[in-house]
């Protein structure tokens, strides 16, 4: 995972039956729910609205012809 201002990075790894929708959706849930549990003091000056954390799209990519490795490092460069 690599964080910046205004996006993530995350490598995932799921079963073929699993829709990509259905990924995304449920690691934006449960995040907005953990960090509203643990943050909420800090997050309602900036979200005093909604608990909304997320916006409605992402992006997503396969490997391909790229290697695992190559990703990762990839990634991990996102965060610097």
């Amino acid at each position: 995972m690599a964080v910046k201002a205004d996006h993530v990075h995350l490598i995932v790894s799921s079963h073929p039956g699993i829709a990509v929708l259905d990924i995304i959706r449920k690691l934006k849930q449960v995040s907005t729910h953990r960090l509203w549990q643990s943050c909420a003091d800090e997050l309602s000056k900036f979200f005093w609205k909604k608990k909304i954390i997320w916006t409605k799209g992402y992006f997503v990519s396969t490997l391909g012809c790229i290697s695992e490795e190559t990703v990762i490092q990839y990634v991990k460069n996102q965060g610097l």
